[in-house]
């Protein structure tokens, strides 16, 4: 039997991709960046100007480089609570052992609610 490639993946991925992108423009202006929609031609970024929320190196384009703060165990992890613009040198899960970012998972939820409270987002 022939699979799909989204059957391939798993429903999984498909909850995962839904529930990441409703946050991406918010995340991206978080991040200090301009968003430039989700309907860019392909190779094209789809924000400018995003930085590290962590260390404040530049990166450029927010698309993969949103993480998870706290693991993902579910469609309720993927909220803007629990995910937060990191760069190559911030997130790797082979370097660092607190959650795979480089100031841990408790300083990345203080860097993520102080930034949530100065856009006026307040928790639910």
């Amino acid at each position: 039997m022939n699979r799909t490639p989204m059957k391939r993946r798993g429903k999984g991925a498909r909850e995962r991709t839904k529930g990441m992108d409703k946050h991406t423009p918010y995340l991206c202006e978080r991040a200090g960046g301009v968003w430039l929609g989700f309907k860019v031609p392909k190779g094209e970024p789809h924000s400018d100007g995003c930085q590290c929320e962590i260390c404040g190196a530049y990166i450029g384009d927010v698309w993969g480089h949103r993480a998870h703060i706290n693991e993902r165990k579910g469609p309720a992890d993927d909220n803007i609570w629990n995910l937060i613009v990191a760069g190559p040198c911030c997130h790797d899960h082979d370097a660092f052992s607190d959650g795979g970012l480089r100031c841990g998972t408790a300083e990345a939820l203080r860097i993520v609610k102080e930034k949530n409270e100065q856009m006026g987002i307040r928790r639910e």
